[in-house]
């Protein structure tokens, strides 16, 4: 894909409850952000006014090729309302025509230009269904090359899932039952849709809670009839694989890693993830 294509301004909002163990996940993550578009604006909207915090999380995002500004809201009243400020920014910025496209992400996923491409490759083609590209959380676990998912708790039959059929016959959309990402990107058609609909405020939407809610955008809202929400992921049918550009790294690997045997999330590898075929 020519680089042309890209975004040609990006605006991300990051939310970063500072904590300093976590910076190593925000710097690692914004080491890939000025490759996410011509041009890029990074908004960090943390709960810290204390100036030597301030400082570390500039440390993290200075000197990458991108504009930053760190925000933090005033009369937020509760902690888990932290994910929720950064629509007093876009809101803000949203008659900005320059703006072309809109990233929101937890501060410890990593995105990079292949994911990019993917989703406006798919945008294309999904744009009169109503559907558009999702992503996949990933992790890996310790001593284990394989990819798994952060957030499947079972596996998927093939036949069972909604799906969007791609011209060439040898590529589709699947439509997961766990379409959690702990991001969303849109372009700007799909963010003003996102701030004129009710999916944009803490008591709508999914029965995720509050904190998880904000990454939801338009996921369960205006989806077609058959499906279960907005976001649908590639997969290559030749090769019964998800398409690797949706996947995006949950850098701290805590759902595969985690002790605790009963827990699912984490627990199913991508390669697994689906079960036999389309038809």
């Amino acid at each position: 894909m020519n680089f042309s294509m890209y975004p040609k301004k990006l605006m991300i909002c990051v939310t970063c409850f500072f904590n300093e163990d976590r910076l190593q996940y925000l710097k690692k993550i914004s080491d890939r952000f000025s490759e996410l578009g011509h041009e890029v604006s990074v908004y960090v909207i943390t709960n810290t006014r204390n100036e030597s915090e301030l400082d570390l999380i500039n440390n993290a995002l200075s000197g990458k090729g991108f504009y930053s500004k760190i925000f933090t809201p005033h009369g937020l009243g509760h902690s888990y309302l932290l994910p929720w400020a950064h629509f007093e920014i876009v809101s803000a910025n949203i008659l900005d025509q320059s703006y072309t496209h809109f990233m929101y992400v937890e501060d410890d996923i990593l995105i990079k230009r292949e994911n990019i491409e993917y989703w406006i490759n798919g945008r294309e083609i999904l744009r009169n269904l109503n559907l558009y590209p999702s992503f996949l959380r990933v992790e890996k676990k310790n001593g284990d090359d394989s990819w798994y998912s952060s957030d499947a708790i079972a596996t998927s039959y093939a036949k069972h899932l909604p799906i969007v059929n791609v011209v060439d016959g040898n590529y589709s959309f699947l439509n997961l039952p766990y379409p959690y990402q702990g991001m969303y990107f849109y372009d700007r058609e799909l963010m003003i849709e996102y701030l004129n609909s009710a999916a944009h405020t803490p008591d709508s939407g999914s029965k995720w809670l509050i904190r998880e809610k904000a990454t939801q955008g338009l996921t369960f809202f205006n989806f077609p009839d058959g499906f279960t929400s907005r976001n649908v992921v590639g997969y290559d049918i030749e090769n019964k694989m998800i398409d690797s550009r949706a996947f995006i790294h949950h850098l701290p690997n805590n759902y595969a890693n985690h002790p605790d045997k009963t827990m699912m999330n984490g627990t199913i590898k991508v390669d697994e993830l689906i079960v036999g075929d389309l038809k």
